[in-house]
């Protein structure tokens, strides 16, 4: 409300677009949005409807990236304009003469009046949905529009600030003034914080009120003023003709929003009852009071009454005064640091001043600071305290305790012998769940202090002890306790949600029947079967069938079973024992995939080298060096592919049987390539096929 101008559509595109991270590659910024999508893309793409037409459907503003010709497809930019009403502007000009095209765009934002044609800017019907959308839309209505009193009055109750697009004439009608008053007011409300105020101060806010616009024969109008400033006090800033130093007037601003005395008059700033009135309806007028009233006691015990920080603006001798300062911490126990140095040791002020608000702890004296009690009514209202606190507080149980009980984070700065206190604990974990990751290792294994974190965050379940993760039964009583832990449950086992929902009930792990369609569902389901089903072929195998990793949940494991995890992917080998593979089944699992002898355990095996090459002789690139080296091992692989030969030991490299035998290969090879397709006769237009010739090794 607070932002006086309007940047159209276009430029604040501008601006959106510089805003976004610019130390990225082209390929991290096209998966930003849509429109960066399309911005990004190949001419090609920006070129094809199709595409484009699905882009803009989600960010219609990608049109600016279109191809030109896509620009004044109507259908195309229909579908922008549906998305986002401003894509309007990089539309085709004949489109934006369209007058069902312009309506459709400004039902979806008012402000795409803008780039209708000027023609349409006259059309009534058409200027009145985009105001109704948005009352500053009028500021591109046709001057006749601007002059028209039902339409303004319309853009008015959506936007106060479109008065300062009225025609002149309306700008001095009473009612339409008063009206766009009512839609800006009040800027400030009674105990507006800091931050309002310091903006007001600013002028950030000082055009926050639509009196601004009114005519000067308005703005001087004294009785109409009066109106105004009831409505919001703020008004008083734009009347003229001397009316800020009109007591009466300003004694009216100040009773509907205090902070409009600082736009009194300095005279009237120093008027007892005007101010009194003021820093009884907001606290923080008193900022603005004469010199002479902030030794006013009453005066200044009303604006502490208010708002206790006011006491910053007291005579000093008031901040010395115990009973002023003891009302001012009692209302913003913050005020504590404006009061004289002795109030600010004496125990009963600063007890109330850290009762009000545990903040003021650090403006209290240093002996206070270190007195238990008061830090103990601390830590109550805010545990995080003893993160900065004295040493002997966090060894002290009792603060410990009290300040866990009140955020649980704070277990990270309690001592180390703390994190051993399981009451401790579990009062931590019972405030905040993900306390958990504080306490100690015994603890993160308790089941009693995992399930109380558990039942309060869900989440805490990733903190929990390595045992605990990975033993199904607490999953499963994980979920009982909390659904909503579920998800990171599922997500810390692999398994997904619906599966760990069925196995709640312990009888269903011992039904075959239901294992086995669980499994059919969801691979994942096998780790919660019994032990004895989960040694089952038939049941392993379905589980098997779907991911090769249900292996790692298989007691024991055939050979088929083995065949169908290493064909789906060589690294299943190493859920095996290989040392207890006998020669037959590493023959027949070599075959099914030869990249299982990269799995450490077999790297020193021969004669899985040996029958790996034999079906795939490329495989010797991953092959040790002493395998390298075997003569045997390498004229295998390269009667298989002559490629191989790249790959053997230097010293084999010269060897004449196997450089012959990897050139025979590869003559073979290229006499193989050259006699499966069937080239068409040579003609004058079609020049003659090259044959591939023999690559020399």
């Amino acid at each position: 409300r607070s932002v006086l101008k309007l940047v159209w559509v276009a430029g604040a595109l501008d601006v959106m677009c510089a805003c976004r991270p610019a130390n990225k590659s082209a390929g991290d910024r096209a998966l930003l949005d849509p429109c960066r999508e399309l911005q990004y893309a190949p001419a090609q793409l920006r070129a094809n409807r199709e595409h484009v037409l699905a882009t803009v459907g989600r960010d219609g503003l990608a049109l600016m990236h279109a191809a030109p010709e896509l620009r004044s497809d109507r259908d195309l930019v229909l579908e922008a304009v549906r998305q986002n009403g401003g894509a309007l502007c990089f539309a085709d000009m004949l489109l934006r003469a369209d007058l069902d095209l312009v309506r459709e765009a400004v039902q979806r934002s008012g402000l795409a009046l803008q780039f209708g044609v000027s023609a349409l800017r006259a059309d009534r019907a058409l200027v009145i949905d985009a105001v109704r959308r948005s009352g500053l839309a009028l500021q591109y209505a046709a001057p006749e529009l601007q002059a028209d009193r039902a339409l303004v009055r319309e853009a008015v109750r959506r936007s106060g600030f479109a008065l300062q697009f009225a025609a002149p004439q309306l700008r001095s009608d009473r009612e339409l003034v008063l009206e766009a008053v009512r839609q800006t007011s009040p800027a400030l409300k009674p105990g507006g914080d800091e931050l309002g105020l310091e903006l007001m101060l600013s002028g950030t806010l000082m055009n926050d009120c639509a009196l601004q616009y009114a005519s000067e024969e308005l703005r001087s109008d004294r009785e109409f003023v009066m109106q105004a400033v009831q409505i919001d006090g703020a008004a008083l800033l734009y009347a003229i003709g001397g009316l800020r130093s009109d007591p009466e007037l300003v004694l009216r601003a100040v009773s509907q929003s205090g902070l409009a005395l600082v736009y009194a008059v300095q005279e009237l700033r120093s008027h007892r009852e005007i101010v009194l009135r003021a820093v009884g309806q907001n606290g923080m007028a008193f900022r603005f009071s004469a010199e002479s009233l902030r030794t006013d006691k009453d005066l200044v015990l009303a604006a502490v009454t208010q708002n206790g920080e006011m006491l910053r603006y007291a005579a000093p001798w008031l901040c010395a005064d115990r009973q002023l300062v003891l009302e001012a911490v009692r209302h913003g126990g913050l005020a504590l640091r404006f009061a004289s140095e002795e109030l600010r040791a004496d125990r009963e002020v600063v007890y109330e001043a850290v009762r009000q608000n545990s903040l003021a702890l650090k403006y209290a004296a240093d002996s206070l600071r270190r007195d238990r009690a008061i830090f103990l009514e601390a830590c109550s209202q805010q545990g995080e305290l003893l993160c900065d606190a004295p040493k002997e507080f966090k060894s002290d149980r009792e603060v410990v305790l009290r300040s866990v009980q009140q955020n649980g984070s704070a277990l990270a700065s309690a001592a180390k012998f703390l994190v051993h206190d399981r009451e401790i604990v579990l009062a931590a974990v019972n405030q905040n769940g993900r306390a958990l990751q504080f306490a100690a290792t015994e603890l993160r294994g308790d089941w009693d202090v995992v399930l109380t974190a558990v039942r309060q965050c869900g989440a805490a379940f990733l903190c929990a002890g390595r045992e605990l993760r990975q033993s199904c039964t607490f999953a499963l009583e994980v979920v009982r306790q909390n659904p909503e832990a579920l998800p990171f449950v599922a997500e810390d086992l692999q398994v997904d949600k619906d599966s760990i929902l069925e196995f709640t009930d312990p009888a269903r792990q011992h039904d075959k029947d239901f294992v086995l369609q669980a499994v059919r569902r969801s691979w994942r389901a096998l780790q919660f079967a019994s032990t004895a089903l989960r040694a089952d072929d038939v049941i392993v195998l379905e589980a098997v069938h779907q991911c090769w990793e249900a292996v790692k949940f298989a007691t024991e494991v055939g050979l088929p079973t083995m065949l169908e995890a290493v064909r789906q992917d060589w690294r299943a080998i190493q859920c095996f024992f290989c040392e207890e593979l006998s020669e037959a089944e590493l023959s027949a699992l070599t075959h099914t995939n030869p990249h299982i002898v990269r799995c450490p355990a077999l790297k020193r095996s021969r004669h899985a080298w040996l029958s790996a090459v034999r079906h795939n002789g490329l495989i010797l690139q991953f092959a040790p060096l002493e395998m390298r080296g075997d003569r045997d091992l390498v004229l295998e692989a390269v009667n298989q592919n002559a490629q191989s030969f790249h790959f053997a030991a230097p010293g084999l490299r010269r060897d004449a049987e196997i450089l012959s035998s990897a050139m025979r290969r590869n003559r073979e090879d290229a006499a193989r390539v050259v006699a499966v397709p069937e080239f068409p006769a040579e003609s004058d237009n079609q020049p003659p096929c090259a044959c591939p010739t023999s690559t020399s090794v």
